[in-house]
């Protein structure tokens, strides 16, 4: 058989109507998990998506050097990475300069843990110290955070056997309207959340000193426009 014959037929598995094995779990899968193949399985779980994407990445390749550009991904994913590790968030995703994380469980406590932990990440991306260290480069840091809370179904996608050639893949509204709020995000209201991750804040979360810290705004998602929230405060790292 030819490849369009191996494709074809491959396609007739993936395609074919029966059912498709679905695992409900409280942990997010990750390389090797073996609930994960090839076949029609997948794992699903709750969690709130955080994913923050870096404005004007492509000024930045065209106007440094190589190893330029290469540092300043390297201290902005860094810091992210740092946060989102100490707060309980599992990466499972870099892209360029983007991440995708993920704070398990379908509870109150993880919105707003995911939600700190965008605004740490803010504190620490746009205070001064850490601004002076880009000053040499003459590069000011900016990029949006997008949060969303809902189930999020995995699966594995590619070719068997070949690591180079599969990875998991992340589906799901709450990854989606995560990344349309990141698209919303720049400085200085960094944050975006949706409606649902702000029905859910506490107060700390919600309130500094008694003001709303939150500016009701909106993203374009599926066709229609949808009530979410901003902010252009930040959570102090200390």
């Amino acid at each position: 058989m030819g490849m369009k014959d191996d494709i074809v037929g491959r396609l007739k598995e993936v395609l074919a109507t029966g059912d498709y094995s679905i695992t409900d779990s409280d942990s997010i899968p990750g390389p090797g998990d073996n609930r994960l193949t090839f076949g029609n399985t997948g794992v699903r779980f709750w969690a709130s998506t955080l994913y923050i994407d870096m404005r004007g990445s492509t000024k930045v390749l065209n106007q440094f050097k190589a190893h330029n550009v290469a540092k300043i991904h390297k201290a902005y994913l860094y810091t992210a990475t740092t946060l989102i590790a100490d707060a309980g968030g599992q990466i499972r995703s870099y892209n360029g300069d983007s991440i995708l994380a993920f704070f398990p469980k379908n509870e109150k406590a993880t919105i707003n843990k995911a939600v700190k932990t965008a605004m740490h990440i803010k504190w620490m991306l746009t205070e001064d110290s850490v601004k002076k260290l880009f000053e040499p480069y003459q590069h000011v840091l900016d990029f949006g955070i997008g949060i969303d809370h809902g189930q999020v179904l995995c699966v594995k996608a590619g070719l068997a056997r070949n690591d180079n050639h599969n990875d998991l893949v992340w589906l799901g509204d709450a990854v989606n309207r995560a990344v349309r709020l990141s698209d919303r995000g720049r400085s200085p209201n960094c944050v975006y959340v949706s409606d649902i991750c702000r029905t859910n804040m506490d107060g700390d979360t919600k309130l500094a000193n008694g003001v709303d810290m939150w500016v009701e705004d909106f993203v374009e998602y599926n066709g229609s426009r949808e009530r979410a929230w901003r902010t252009n405060y930040g959570w102090v790292v200390k």
